[in-house]
């Protein structure tokens, strides 16, 4: 069990922002213990948060995301309840994590897959997650680096070798009354030849902010379809991390779905392409609306010789809502064969709203077909006299048509019943978006 030292006093940059001075005392009591290799990872990280905090606004990666917004707020480490997500309905296997802690109800064995909470693995047989935990994911930035260093309880999902698991729904909620903030963290592994269709929800209520962490292990030629959804409240802000690493001859599918209506959504997806004959498809649409910002930033490393990519990526903006969409594409030396192609189309849907488009490849080696582009516009004005021609109302013109805009992504959604979800949530999300679902 995690032991947990007592606090000590922070540093004079804690006055930065209201919640840079909770996350370094949170630091100072961070949790000790456990094996070695872990609590050298846990240091690791804690040194490099203390040396940098949260990123500020002259880091590139953060030039659009405006920080001010969330860290201003004096969040504070307190329990959290569960908030419902229209993903509850799916017919799956459910995990609930409410505010960073695992409802152990949910866990459990099936048949070749093992569900269970982190702090019991590293009880039990420690050694199992050192290859994984905290491997790909340490300090790239700040958040990341807080997680790490906090990382004390999660999830982790081990799928055997030649098993077809799914769906399996991971429940991120947080319901606060006062401002709380979580740092949850999951580990995913699928061995060699299995397959597995993993589902994440996202939802906040109050003055919530999440820093997720997610690490995902893609074994030789298995498959992964990763779909995640992220719905917010008013206030609520979450800020999350995906690192995935794929070796020889699998398949990765993430299909992100992110809504406005909070504070900051803002998504950090990394791959690494590490063994020849990998494949990724990373698709992913989002709605910026009221005042929101919405930043998804993907990073696709190809590694190893014959190895494709492709990306694509549908942004929505409405009222003065801001959408971000950076991609970048490694090539690294002697990565022949090399196929990769990026995609970035975005509607502006208001005189207000703002999208940053900006996908961008790096390219060390010869013999590679490389792609990308990015627009940014508005609806297309004969597609809408025509649906005007037709007798339909203007505003269901205009939701039908971004409907569809935004349903080129969730189409891509491998099994049914999840897409048959995830239709309907895009629909309500849209003015007269349900009716134009229904003329679809």
């Amino acid at each position: 069990m995690t032991e947990t030292s007592p606090a000590s006093p922070t540093t004079p940059r804690e006055s930065a922002h209201a919640f840079s001075g909770t996350a370094l005392s949170a630091l100072a009591s961070r949790p000790r213990g456990g094996p070695p290799w872990l609590e050298e990872r846990r240091a690791e990280a804690a040194s490099r948060f203390d040396a940098t905090g949260f990123p500020a606004p002259n880091d590139e990666a953060f030039r659009f995301t405006e920080l001010g917004r969330v860290l201003r707020v004096p969040y504070a480490s307190v329990p959290a309840r569960r908030v419902s997500s229209p993903l509850d309905r799916l017919a799956a296997r459910r995990i609930h994590i409410d505010g960073g802690r695992v409802d152990v109800a949910g866990l459990g064995d099936e048949a070749g897959v093992e569900v269970r909470r982190l702090r019991d693995v590293l009880d039990e047989a420690p050694a199992r997650l050192e290859p994984y935990l905290a491997a790909l994911a340490a300090s790239h930035d700040g958040f990341v680096a807080q997680n790490t260093a906090l990382l004390d309880d999660g999830v982790v999902v081990v799928v055997r070798a030649g098993t077809k698991a799914g769906p399996l729904h991971l429940a991120y909620s947080g319901g606060v009354a006062s401002p709380a903030f979580a740092t949850p963290r999951a580990v995913v592994v699928a061995e060699r030849g299995s397959e597995l269709d993993l589902v994440e929800s996202h939802a906040g209520d109050g003055e919530y902010l999440e820093n997720a962490v997610t690490e995902v292990f893609v074994g030789e030629g298995a498959s992964v379809e990763h779909v995640r959804m992220a719905l917010g409240s008013e206030r609520s802000a979450a800020v999350a991390t995906i690192a995935v690493r794929q070796s020889r001859d699998s398949r990765y599918r993430s299909r992100i779905l992110s809504f406005g209506g909070s504070k900051l959504t803002r998504v950090d997806l990394r791959v690494e392409l590490a063994e020849q004959g990998a494949e990724c498809s990373l698709d992913g649409v989002f709605l910026a609306d009221g005042g929101s910002l919405v930043d998804h930033h993907t990073r696709v490393v190809h590694g190893s010789p014959r190895c494709t990519s492709s990306q694509r990526y549908r942004g929505i903006a409405d009222g003065h809502g801001v959408g971000v969409f950076d991609g970048t594409v490694i090539v690294r030396p002697g990565a022949s064969g090399t196929e990769a192609h990026q995609e970035s189309r975005n509607l502006l849907l208001s005189n207000d709203a703002t999208v940053h488009a900006k996908p961008h490849l790096e390219i060390d080696t010869d013999d590679v077909r490389c792609s990308h582009g990015a627009t940014v516009g508005r609806l297309d004005p004969a597609q809408l006299f025509y649906l005007r021609s037709r007798g339909i109302d203007e505003s269901v013109a205009r939701s039908l048509l971004t409907y569809a805009f935004a349903r080129e992504v969730v189409s891509g959604v491998g099994r049914a019943d999840v897409r048959e979800v995830l239709e309907e949530i895009v629909a309500d999300r849209l003015p007269s978006g349900l009716i134009a679902k229904e003329l679809a």
